[in-house]
């Protein structure tokens, strides 16, 4: 009997190490697949930090060399505008322009936080720079690029180190001459310091490495730019991982996994569909830089230890509590053998209940409908489940002070609304009662309401089950919903889980809580598009894709630019990264978007690109300006729409007043003559200068006609505007108007307007044509 017992606890210890076998290996799963999806969200947010700096900068070099004031080498105004751009920007060392022997015409250096133009006589010839013959071989529109090293001066690496960046461009005057090239010396810390917050949250390692696997940011700040120091023993990736290195030099990007861990890399100047304002960037076979996010296997191993750590005692005790667990029942087999025969003797009344429960997990009780709920019969297992014997309730235990106190008013409430209502059954919420020794058990019952002849209530039979398993179960789960809000609330960025049918929140962490609902609670079944667009019907998409709808059209991970409002109804620009999640069957459950707030660098970008398009004397659009705006009325005309009109006009003997009055007088009198245009134009009419004293007016919507008529009108207010500082001399302008024809092409178009312009002119001036 003893070894049938002893082969059975060693099945039951061979079944709970299987089981504990199948779910560290879970785990182990489950914490490799979240370490790699933090690894790639890491390595995309760098990828997209280098981009976005790469984008910047671009723009910002094409601003400096499109420059009118350059185009005519007006220094003393470009010296200028150089002051007010880098002392703004404060992220360029230096700003040059050299001419086209190398000379440096025009320099603006960054130090301590203030910018300074560089006296005439300190300026260099840089001819013999590998940068300037680089970029002064280049077409219009392309940039040279530098290596990414340490700024040297004087021959010696400036301390603290300062990781500089060199982009240059040619520059070209209005007649498409080569004048020389624009330089910008840029800070690269403004790169390196936010890819170094990116890696902190992470468990593993990210790296940017150069061309020649030398570290530019590394896990120790002693391991970077050891390339800068030929006589020390420099730390080098390819050296201490060879065989991720040689993967490396065959992929632009992907993942490659060997005994020492799991790394993810992407090289971002190789990325010319995806990042289509690189395309234009030459640079050195230096600068091909490799952005890595290395997870050693260790650190799984290390995860594991400290898992299994945690789960020795809980181990322990379920062994013991197995072991307890086949004793019992094995004693239990052995008196129920042992009383075999007396059972065969018990009341043939009671015989149904007892063939039914005895060997089952319920346990049956009948009591009086009278004070205290008098047991009159209880089923034998009750001693196996509450550790009376069943005599113990006819003596003096009653059904009343089984129940805990705390759930003795629930117990009799729910037994007075069936007798009110005629109910025949009972189903109870679950209640704790104390066994003999004193132990708390769950339990959960269905009781038969029992009616004598007159219809009166007598008895209840109940049919009792043990549901302390159960409740274990249901508070593990709770404390695993508690761990996993906990996760999601360590995450910097508001990240939420939707539910992909119904697009409610499933979990929801604080960063998300703190920048949709301030201090406003979260009421149940809250979705997605009532967070974050304070709406009660989903968006549509038509403005703004919908990530959600991205997820479950392609079945794989997105990324999408949305318009969402904050706690306060303030407009915000998101990024949103959507990953779905999967269940069993292959179907997308659920999906996980992470939000990161970029309304900052939206408002610059339309700044500067407002900045690129507007005159900064008169405050109207730009020759850029006017002429984009006109593209687009252009482009935007249909057979049905098809009224647009323009005039042109030039100030009369400008050069007159400039010569007699000086140029601050005649810059006054160009932003009066804005100031008379805009008093007789709509706001919908663009207004832009055009070149010099010449100025180019759209009028959307006009028809010829009326076109001439605001030319006129123009033409008398500027004849009528008195200029006090320019006294005894009158302003006048001359006009040509057009109307735009279809199939003509926007040269075509301004041309006749010049024309007519030419031909007032020759008229006598003051006039429109």
């Amino acid at each position: 009997m003893l070894s049938r017992y002893f082969l059975s606890l060693l099945l039951s210890g061979c079944l709970l190490l299987t089981v504990l076998g199948i779910y560290l290996w879970d785990k182990i799963q489950e914490q490799q697949y979240r370490q790699q999806q933090k690894s790639l969200q890491v390595l995309e947010n760098m990828v997209m930090q280098i981009d976005l700096d790469m984008a910047t900068i671009r723009s910002d070099l094409r601003y400096l060399a499109g420059q009118k004031n350059l185009q005519q080498l007006k220094l003393a105004d470009l010296a200028h505008d150089y002051l007010q751009f880098n002392q703004y920007k404060q992220r360029y060392d230096q700003v040059r322009f050299l001419d086209t022997t190398g000379m440096e015409r025009l320099r603006v250096n960054f130090r301590a936080g203030t910018a300074s133009l560089v006296h005439k006589e300190a300026l260099q010839n840089k001819a013999h720079r590998y940068y300037f013959q680089a970029a002064f071989a280049l077409d219009a529109h392309h940039i040279y690029v530098s290596r990414f090293d340490l700024n040297v001066e004087q021959k010696e690496i400036e301390i603290p180190f300062k990781p500089m960046l060199r982009f240059a461009t040619p520059v070209f005057n209005q007649k498409g001459d080569k004048i020389g090239i624009v330089v910008l010396n840029y800070l690269g810390n403004y790169s390196l310091r936010p890819l170094r917050k990116l890696k902190k949250n992470l468990d593993g390692y990210a790296f940017l490495l150069n061309p020649k696997g030398y570290y530019l940011l590394a896990d120790k700040r002693e391991k970077e730019w050891g390339f800068m120091f030929p006589n020390s023993v420099a730390s080098n990736f390819s050296h201490e991982y060879p065989q991720a290195w040689q993967y490396f030099q065959n992929h632009d990007m992907g993942v490659y996994e060997n005994d020492k861990g799991i790394f993810n890399f992407s090289r971002p100047w190789r990325k010319p569909l995806s990042a289509p304002h690189l395309s234009d960037l030459h640079c050195e076979e230096n600068c091909d830089w490799i952005v890595l996010v290395y997870y050693p296997h260790q650190r799984l191993w290390q995860w594991l230890w400290q898992h299994l750590h945690s789960l020795w005692l809980p181990m322990i005790t379920a062994l013991l509590t197995l072991m307890l667990g086949w004793w019992f029942l094995w004693q239990a087999i052995l008196n129920k053998r042992l009383t075999e025969g007396k059972l065969e003797q018990l009341n043939q009344a009671i015989s149904y209940e007892r063939d039914v429960f005895m060997q089952g997990p319920n346990v049956v009780f009948r009591w009086r409908n009278e004070l205290g709920w008098p047991v009159e019969y209880v089923s034998a297992n009750v001693e196996r489940v509450l550790g009376y014997r069943p005599e113990q309730f006819a003596e003096a235990v009653t059904y009343s002070t089984l129940i805990q106190p705390d759930y003795l008013q629930q117990f009799a409430q729910e037994t007075a609304d069936a007798i009110a209502s005629e109910q025949t059954w009972i189903n109870r919420s679950p209640y704790q009662v104390r066994k003999k020794n004193g132990d708390l058990v769950w339990l959960q019952d269905k009781s038969q309401v029992i009616r004598d002849a007159n219809g009166r209530v007598s008895h209840f039979y109940g049919y009792i089950n043990d549901i302390s398993a159960l409740k274990q179960v249901q508070k593990a789960l709770e404390r695993s919903e508690h761990f996993n809000q906990t996760v999601i609330d360590t995450l910097a960025d508001p990240t939420l889980v939707i539910d992909a049918k119904t697009y409610q929140l499933i979990l929801i962490n604080r960063a998300a809580k703190a920048l949709y609902l301030g201090e406003h609670p979260i009421h149940l079944r809250l979705t997605c598009y009532q967070l974050s667009h304070k709406q009660n019907i989903s968006c549509t998409g038509l403005d703004d894709p919908c990530p959600l709808r991205e997820v479950l059209r392609t079945r794989k991970p997105t990324r999408v630019l949305h318009r969402h409002m904050n706690t306060d109804g303030k407009e915000l620009f998101i990024e949103i990264s959507a990953t779905p999640v999967f269940d069993q069957q292959g179907n997308i459950s659920q999906v996980i978007e992470t939000h990161r707030d970029i309304s900052d660098s939206i408002k610059r970008e339309h700044a500067l690109q407002k900045l690129a398009t507007t005159d900064s004397l008169t405050r109207s659009l730009n020759r850029r300006g006017i002429e984009t705006a006109l593209s687009t009325l252009i482009q935007n005309l249909t057979p049905e729409q098809k009224n647009l009109s323009a005039l042109m006009f030039d100030i009369d003997y400008f050069k007159q007043i400039n010569d007699t009055f000086g140029h601050n007088q005649g810059d006054l009198v160009l932003k009066q003559m804005v100031l008379c245009a805009r008093a007789c134009t709509r706001k919908t009419d663009l207004i832009g200068r055009w070149g010099g004293e010449e100025f180019l007016i759209l009028l959307p919507d006009t028809e010829l006609k009326a076109a001439y008529k605001i030319a006129e009108l123009i033409r008398k207010t500027i004849e009528n505007t008195h200029f006090s500082d320019i006294e005894g001399q009158s302003i006048t302008a001359s006009f040509g108007v057009g109307h735009y024809r279809l199939k003509e092409n926007q040269n075509q178009f301004i041309e006749r307007i010049d024309k007519a312009l030419y031909a007032a002119k020759a008229q006598g001036r003051n006039c429109v044509k």
